[in-house]
């Protein structure tokens, strides 16, 4: 796949793709247990905000990195719960689509 900086090779992509898909279901926990989820979440949203400028952002990218902004400790847990899982789908979808 062709970066904005050079090519990448596809199994490199998966790999780092499965990386954030693993770092987006550590959240769940995180928030469950009381642990510094927000931290983890930044982290997570700011190497996704640096893919979709790699690959040319398209409105997937916009649409995950949406529903990571918008959480926060008002939201219920479950509608917390729901949009990790969203992300993930989405996070998959981007990874068949690179």
């Amino acid at each position: 796949m062709v970066t904005k900086y050079y090519d990448v090779p596809s199994d490199v992509i998966q790999k780092d793709f499965y990386r954030l898909t693993k770092q987006l279901w550590k959240l769940i926990p995180m928030r469950e247990k009381g642990e510094d989820w927000q931290k983890q979440l930044s982290l997570v949203t700011i190497e996704i905000a640096g893919l979709s400028r790699l690959f040319n952002a398209e409105v997937d990218y916009l649409i995950l990195l949406s529903k990571l902004e918008g959480l926060d400790e008002s939201i219920a847990f479950m509608d917390y719960r729901k949009a990790i899982f969203d992300s993930i789908d989405l996070l998959k979808k981007l990874m068949t689509n690179e």
